[in-house]
């Protein structure tokens, strides 16, 4: 974890394979995208503006030359826009993903940008005999098509070493556009079954998916 010279309440989590999270309860400018770590901005493609940042100040995303993707939760409210930031995105076809009826989808609507609906995690199954867990995650591709994705994690063979694997499974068939919560709880592994119930992001989702479907 890293944290902006200029704000320490602005961190940046680095975990390979996921894009980059930033977090923080603020808006956030260049001059965060000072971390002690040289030349960072020009090496990562994915970058993932978690629920707390409120606003991107020009000259942030600019910063990221190899931009790819922008994943965008519902606390931003505006990105700022400058014509070096407008090239960038169109060049690089950037990806914005965030949830339905928010910012994110505007945003991407009104730049001509690719828009696809967020990742959603929906819960962790814990084995604590064994030092398992697996968790499930509804996710898009990058044409917009849904399915489950599984990750495994297990105790390596030294303290602080990890292990495990990943794998996806399509849609049950029973998954419907006017699919409900509990509807789609019962679909899962019973272990799974409360925290899908209190998922009031996965709620939302069904809800505009199945007005979006008609």
């Amino acid at each position: 974890m890293y944290h902006s010279k200029h704000n320490q309440n602005i961190t940046y989590l680095f975990t390979w394979g996921k894009p980059v999270l930033i977090e923080g309860n603020c808006a956030i400018r260049k001059e965060d995208t000072d971390i002690g770590k040289e030349n960072w901005t020009k090496e990562y493609t994915r970058l993932y503006f978690k629920d707390g940042i409120t606003e991107v100040k020009k000259g942030f995303l600019e910063s990221f030359v190899m931009l790819r993707e922008l994943v965008i939760d519902s606390t931003v409210k505006n990105i700022e826009m400058t014509e070096e930031l407008r090239k960038l995105l169109k060049k690089n076809c950037v990806i914005i993903r965030g949830c339905y009826d928010t910012y994110a989808e505007k945003f991407a609507q009104e730049n001509g940008l690719t828009f696809i609906h967020k990742d959603i995690y929906l819960g962790i199954r814990r084995n604590e005999e064994h030092c398992e867990s697996r968790t499930i995650t509804l996710h898009f591709d990058e044409s917009g098509q849904m399915s489950l994705l599984y990750e495994d994690f297990c105790q390596g063979i030294s303290a602080g070493n990890t292990m495990g694997g990943e794998f996806t499974r399509d849609m049950p068939e029973q998954f419907h556009k006017g699919c409900t919560l509990e509807e789609f709880a019962d679909m899962m592994p019973e272990a799974y079954y409360e925290q899908i119930m209190k998922n009031k992001e996965l709620e939302a989702f069904l809800d505009s998916y199945a007005n979006r479907q008609k």
